[in-house]
């Protein structure tokens, strides 16, 4: 919410429209309503951050070198698409130049037909991430582009039941999760410091105050 370009942006354009009242929900994990409210916008944006902080928030002390990371099971891991939000959620725990293995079904396969023909036209992350930043934002490409974001600054793999070429084209590793484990563990120098995140979709991190 603080130095958030996009949100300081929407929050000026409520101000200058003149929006009185403002209803949320806060839901929990089961989508069980757990707090209604109702007041100026501002407030009741910050209020139930708040809440969703102690729903959905965890706080950590440092960041991890290995994360294993599960969507969370269907339906959130129901296709490739989907499953982005959990690795990128996941991603921010873990240290620059870390690892990290992405638990993820995908069922349905890639799920978008506009961001596979979009990635699949680059030979890497870098290509999707300049050629994005040139031609502006669009619908489904722009999976390709935080995915690419992600994939630019971690070693990422992929345990699902979608095609090894297929994955490739979207520059996505396939790998059984013993052996990937395996290879970061004894290829790290001393002891990797490895987090487990169970619902990779609905869990973000934020560091402890010093």
């Amino acid at each position: 919410l603080e130095g958030n370009p996009v949100r300081e942006d929407l929050n000026e354009a409520g101000e200058m429209i003149g929006i009185d009242l403002s209803i949320n929900f806060v839901m929990a994990p089961n989508k069980d309503i757990v707090q209604v409210l109702a007041g100026r916008p501002l407030e009741t944006l910050r209020e139930g951050a708040r809440t969703c902080a102690e729903l959905y928030g965890v706080a950590i002390d440092d960041s991890y070198d290995i994360i294993v990371a599960s969507c969370g099971g269907y339906p959130k891991d129901i296709c490739l698409y989907q499953a982005q939000k959990g690795l990128n959620l996941a991603s921010q725990a873990l240290k620059a130049g870390g690892n990290i293995l992405l638990l993820a079904a995908s069922p349905q396969g890639v799920g978008d037909d506009v961001y596979f023909d979009y990635v699949s036209q680059f030979t890497s992350p870098e290509e999707v991430l300049a050629d994005f930043r040139k031609q502006g934002f669009r619908m489904g490409a722009h999976k390709a582009y935080l995915f690419g974001r992600t994939l630019s600054r971690f070693d990422v793999a992929v345990f699902s039941e979608l095609d090894q070429g297929v994955l490739q084209k979207c520059h996505l590793r396939s790998a059984d999760p013993s052996e990937v484990i395996k290879e970061w563990v004894e290829g790290f120098d001393g002891s990797p410091r490895i987090g487990i995140v169970p619902n990779a979709n609905t869990t973000y991190f934020y560091k402890n105050k010093q």
